[in-house]
C-alpha cells in the first residue's frame, strides 16, 4: 500500500500544506488559489514514468578481446513486441561504433545479458500495462564484414553519449569495438513503452 500511495496520493496538496504552514491539508485551490502548480513530466520520477507508461532499463558489461574479431553488444527489439525502445545513453572506456540495423547479426560466442530494471514502482502500480523489459541484449564477437553498417554511424571514444536512437520492433542497435582483439567496457540505458497501432503501421 505504501508503494501505491507514493504514486497516487495527493502529494501536491500535502506539499502546499507544509509550505504555507496549514494544518488541514485540503485541496490545493482552497489552500492557495494564487499558486499555479507546474509539473515536469519529462524526467525519471516513478510517478511520471507511470503516467507515460514507460519502463527504463540498462546494463554494464565488459566484453573480452577475441583474436581477429570485433566485440559486439547487440540490443534487439523483437518482432511482435509491440513496443518502442529508445537508446538514451552509452558509456565506453575505449572507442566504439554504434550502428542501427534491420539485420540481426549472428554473433560468435553469443551470451544473453539480463538488463537491470529502473524504478520498478512504475511497472506494477496504478494499473500499468507494462509487464517487464522486452529489449533483448546479447554480447559476442563477429568479423567486421559481418556487421550491418548501412543505416547509421556514431563514433564514441572514451566518453558518455546522450541522445535518442529509436529501436522499432524487428530492428536493433550494434555497439562494436573499433578494432579486432580488444576488450571494451560498455554501459547503456534505454526506455521502453507500448507502441500505438498507428506507430506500428509506419
Amino acid at each position: 500500500m505504501a508503494r501505491f500511495n507514493e504514486i497516487l496520493r495527493a502529494r501536491t496538496n500535502e506539499a502546499l500544506s507544509r509550505f504555507f504552514g496549514m494544518e488541514n491539508r485540503g485541496p490545493a485551490p482552497t489552500l492557495a488559489p494564487e499558486v499555479l502548480p507546474t509539473y515536469d513530466v519529462i524526467n525519471a520520477q516513478a510517478e511520471n514514468l507511470w503516467i507515460r507508461n514507460e519502463l527504463r532499463g540498462g546494463l554494464s558489461h565488459l566484453q573480452g578481446a577475441v583474436p581477429a574479431q570485433r566485440t559486439v553488444m547487440q540490443l534487439w527489439n523483437l518482432a511482435g513486441s509491440n513496443k518502442l525502445a529508445v537508446l538514451e545513453r552509452v558509456w565506453t572506456n575505449g572507442t566504439v561504433f554504434i550502428a542501427t540495423t534491420n539485420v540481426r547479426t549472428v554473433l560468435g560466442g553469443s551470451v544473453n545479458l539480463t538488463p537491470a530494471a529502473g524504478d520498478t514502482r512504475a511497472w506494477t502500480l496504478g494499473g500499468s500495462q507494462n509487464a517487464g523489459l522486452s529489449l533483448a541484449v546479447r554480447t559476442g564477437n563477429v568479423a567486421i564484414a559481418g556487421i550491418d553498417r548501412a543505416n547509421f554511424w556514431l563514433l564514441l571514444t572514451n566518453m558518455n553519449w546522450e541522445g535518442s536512437i529509436v529501436i522499432a520492433p524487428n530492428s536493433g542497435v550494434h555497439i562494436y569495438a573499433d578494432a579486432d582483439n580488444v576488450q571494451r567496457n560498455l554501459a547503456c540505458m534505454w526506455r521502453e513503452r507500448p507502441a500505438d497501432a498507428s506507430e506500428l503501421a509506419l
